[in-house]
């Protein structure tokens, strides 16, 4: 006696397969990303200013790294200037 799976079902856990291999790459670059960014901006911050500020400013870690990263995006837009000659 062999089991067989009905080719409907078959497909449909195909589906959730591919479903699931999606959800973790983009999950996977997400992760990539914030380390991409959120590192080197803690590094900088850490190394430059507790310095200038005489202590003032305390070091920051990677979450706080990446939350000023985001406000900064939010804050100084690039200006794109399209300028069309006559």
């Amino acid at each position: 006696m062999q089991l067989r799976l009905n080719t409907s079902w078959a497909v449909f856990v195909g589906m959730v397969l591919k479903g699931l291999v999606y959800v973790i790459g983009v999950l996977g670059i997400v992760l990539i990303f914030g380390l991409v960014i959120g590192y080197p901006v803690k590094w900088c911050w850490n190394y430059v200013m507790p310095h200038i500020s005489n202590g003032a400013l305390p070091e920051i870690g990677f979450w706080h790294a990446l939350c000023l990263n985001m406000l900064a995006g939010f804050l100084i837009k690039p200006s794109s200037s399209s300028s069309s000659k006559s």
